[in-house]
C-alpha cells in the first residue's frame, strides 16, 4: 500500500514542478529550492480494511524512524524529516510495538525528525460538532502531558 500512495505522490510533485515552470522550459533563470514531501494521505478505510492501514502506518512509522537514524549525521538540511498523517498513527504504533520502540518514536518527535499533528486523522470539521473536534485531540494531548512534548 505504502508503494503504491508514495507512486501518486511522485507523480503529483512531477506535475506539480512542471506546471511551475521548474522543469521541461530549458530555461535556467534563477536556482529555485524544491522541498520534495512524500503525503501517504489516509483515507481511512477507503481502500483497504483497518488491519492494513494499521499495518502501513506502522511500516511507515518504522521506515521512516530507520531512515532518521541513518541520516542523523548529514547535515541538518539533507536529514530525514516525516509527518505523521494523524495521531492515530501514534496511537496504532503505541499499542503495537513494545515500549521501546515507542520511546524510539518519542525520542524522533522531540527532536524533530518526525511530526504528529494533534488530530486524530483527516477530519472535515464543518460535517462534525466543535465538540468532536475537541476530544479527537485528546490522545495527542495526552501523549504531549505524558512525555513533555508540543504537537504543533
Amino acid at each position: 500500500m505504502r508503494r503504491r500512495i508514495g507512486h501518486l505522490s511522485w507523480v503529483f510533485v512531477a506535475i506539480c514542478c512542471w506546471s511551475m515552470g521548474l522543469v521541461g522550459n530549458g530555461l535556467a533563470q534563477e536556482e529555485k529550492r524544491i522541498y520534495i514531501a512524500n503525503d501517504d494521505h489516509s483515507d481511512y478505510m477507503w481502500r483497504a480494511d483497518e488491519a492494513t492501514y494499521q499495518a502501513a502506518f506502522i511500516e511507515m512509522i518504522d521506515y521512516y524512524l530507520n531512515l532518521a537514524d541513518a541520516t542523523s549525521t548529514e547535515p541538518t538540511e539533507h536529514q530525514s524529516r516525516w509527518n505523521c498523517d494523524g495521531s492515530f498513527w501514534m496511537w496504532t504504533y503505541e499499542k503495537n510495538k513494545s515500549s521501546a520502540d515507542f520511546n524510539r518514536l518519542i525520542s524522533r518527535i522531540r527532536d524533530g525528525h518526525i511530526s504528529v499533528p494533534l488530530t486524530t486523522l483527516i477530519s472535515c470539521y464543518g460535517a462534525i460538532p466543535a465538540e468532536a473536534a475537541i476530544r479527537e485531540m485528546y490522545y495527542a494531548g495526552r501523549i504531549e502531558r505524558r512525555y513533555g512534548l508540543r504537537f504543533r
